[in-house]
């Protein structure tokens, strides 16, 4: 609905305003960043659910990945896997 979205999730960094871990200061710029300039931020909205699709069903990466994942699991070979949350692929 285009609310500013002011959070820390370090998995998803580039959507709304993100602060680091649970810097309360970091919150407090982004809040003010928010209240001062979210309504001039015109392109929020669309720049934000074309970074959420990445996140959901659309993201044929994203479903091939769990695939792999669970297959993993369930076949008992587990592998580490580095985690980019630029493009929320493992690699």
């Amino acid at each position: 609905m285009g609310f500013p979205v002011i959070h820390n999730g370090s998995l998803c960094q580039d959507i709304g305003y993100y602060y680091d871990e649970f810097n309360i200061p970091k919150a407090v710029d982004q809040l003010k960043n928010a209240i001062d300039n979210h309504n001039q931020d015109y392109n929020y909205m669309s720049r934000n659910r074309e970074i959420i699709e990445r996140y959901t069903h659309k993201n044929k990466k994203l479903k091939e990945q769990y695939k792999m994942l669970i297959e993993n699991v369930l076949n008992n070979t587990f592998k580490k896997y580095s985690y980019d949350w630029k493009t929320n692929t493992i690699s």
